[in-house]
């Protein structure tokens, strides 16, 4: 484990961690066990489908937390607060979601606090 980051363990031991317990249970779960039936997928939906999602998962992750640092803090808490109110809109832009006036009010109102401050 890393501890040279304030005598904790850095981020990558954690995810180190949690891939290691994933995979072991994933692996109890399908050939010890067998709870769930093996799936077997060809290369041309794996290419088309499963790595285009990974992809863009890590580029979601990558590049707001890489952005963060030319950003102001009270930028990025207002961005954080308001971003289920971005997905939310995407997802109707792309007719993923279908727009509710409830749904939009609830989530405004429940951050409209941030622009008080």
């Amino acid at each position: 484990m890393d501890t040279g980051l304030a005598n904790g363990f850095q981020p990558i031991s954690f995810t180190m961690i949690h891939m290691a317990f994933c995979s072991s249970l994933a692996f109890v779960t399908l050939c010890i066990f067998k709870l769930v039936e093996l799936v077997v997928l060809c290369r041309r939906v794996h290419l088309s489908s499963i790595v285009p999602t990974d992809a863009l998962y890590s580029l979601s992750l990558w590049l707001p937390n890489s952005a963060y640092i030319y950003l102001s803090v009270s930028f990025t808490q207002i961005l954080k607060a308001f971003m289920h109110v971005i997905v939310y809109t995407i997802g109707i832009l792309f007719k993923k979601d279908s727009y509710k006036t409830s749904t939009m009010c609830n989530m405004l109102c429940g951050r409209g606090y941030c622009f008080l401050w």
